[in-house]
């Protein structure tokens, strides 16, 4: 008998015990995405090289004594007023000062703002078009890494054996469709939201042709009111339509089209099932989160407590140090575990609604009638 309780109990068991697709889900979080906006540098202190008047040693021979005192020699004093150069008045210093100050703001360079604009100009080009090309690259990667997740996580979900190298290959055999379903998704949302901007957009220009009543822009905003709700309810609707269908793709084996229809026929069948396990998994997993963050907490605690007392800056260090690669750790650990105990939810909700048609989605699922895709041609 299914239940919310024990799909997400269940689901936390097969995430520990398949650590393999872990890599999966941190390449389509965007895991391995490394980017120059991540360096970090060691700062250095720089000392000035200028030199602070020093008393040269003066040896024993220049002391002349006298009684129980010292006295220095008339040219040991010479000596040392040389070295100090002690100014005559504060006046003077002062002038010596504000001159020197002035000398080394005039002979700044001028800013050449043209020159910042030119190379500006040529160089934006380039740098955008390095990160629409790493954007595509990853996009593409985590494609792949669609297909070969959810092969995966169909699989566990039904105790067969797998290795990284058939999900691999799945992932290959399916990243077309994947990428297809994905832009499909696109092509939906957008267009959920293109009436909020059209009315939008009257709004504007009538404003802008003749400033219009209280009255009039009022009925403007609940015109744009009743879309913006649409859009919402629909967004939400397309979210569990999505995770029913990234696996039918695996489970049934259908165009994209196909499974876009087969992924509302999912979602139609437990529509209470699904708002269920959206709502306890978006209560339980934060708080799993926040346990898995109290070492961490903890040791950047205890390394305030010790900036407070002002302790050994070794051993704040070493607390600090000792926080941050439990963060990392925590981070890298966390993320990929907690993202597939949502995954595996997903997927036993699905498999447990496929199994609950009278037909099942096969060549010809519910309702359609498609045809296998060596015959129809269709990706």
């Amino acid at each position: 008998m299914y239940s919310t309780f024990s799909n997400i109990k269940e689901s936390f068991k097969l995430a520990w015990k398949h650590k393999m697709l872990w890599i999966l889900v941190l390449v389509m979080m965007g895991g391995f995405n490394f980017n120059s906006y991540s360096n970090f540098s060691n700062l250095a202190d720089k000392t000035s090289d200028t030199r602070t008047p020093q008393i040269k040693d003066v040896s024993p021979d220049k002391f002349q004594p006298v009684g129980d005192n010292y006295n220095l020699k008339l040219n040991a004093l010479e000596e040392f007023k040389q070295d100090v150069k002690i100014p005559t008045s504060p006046e003077s210093a002062f002038e010596k000062g504000t001159n020197e100050i002035l000398g080394v703001a005039q002979n700044r360079p001028a800013f050449n703002f043209t020159a910042l604009l030119g190379s500006l100009v040529m160089v934006a080009p380039v740098v955008l078009l390095v990160i629409f090309f790493w954007a595509a690259i990853s996009f593409l990667i985590s494609v792949w890494a669609k297909g070969a997740l959810f092969s995966g996580l169909i699989k566990a979900s039904n105790s067969q054996n797998y290795d990284f190298k058939d999900l691999g290959s799945e992932g290959k055999k399916n990243w077309k469709r994947y990428l297809k379903l994905s832009i499909y998704f696109f092509y939906k949302r957008l267009l959920s939201v293109l009436p909020i901007f059209g009315i939008g957009l009257i709004v504007v220009i009538v404003n802008g042709i003749a400033p219009q009543s209280t009255g009039v822009n009022v009925i403007f905003g609940i015109l744009m009111l009743t879309p913006f709700l649409w859009a919402l309810i629909y967004n939400i609707s397309l979210y569990f339509v999505e995770q029913f269908a990234l696996r039918s793709i695996i489970a049934d084996n259908v165009p994209t089209k196909a499974t876009f229809k087969l992924g509302w026929k999912y979602y139609k069948t437990r529509p209470g099932k699904s708002i269920k396990l959206a709502l306890a998994l978006i209560l339980v997993l934060p708080i799993f989160m926040l346990i898995f963050f109290l070492p961490m907490g903890l040791l950047v605690g205890i390394t305030a407590f010790l900036v407070q007392q002002k302790v050994s800056f070794v051993l704040i260090g070493f607390m600090g140090l000792l926080a941050a690669i439990t963060g990392i750790i925590t981070i890298l650990v966390s993320s990929p575990f907690l993202n597939s105990v949502a995954y595996f939810s997903w997927t036993r909700l699905f498999l447990f609604i496929r199994e609950s048609f009278d037909e099942r989605p096969m060549q010809n699922p519910v309702e359609f009638a498609y045809k296998p895709e060596a015959e129809n041609g269709q990706i």
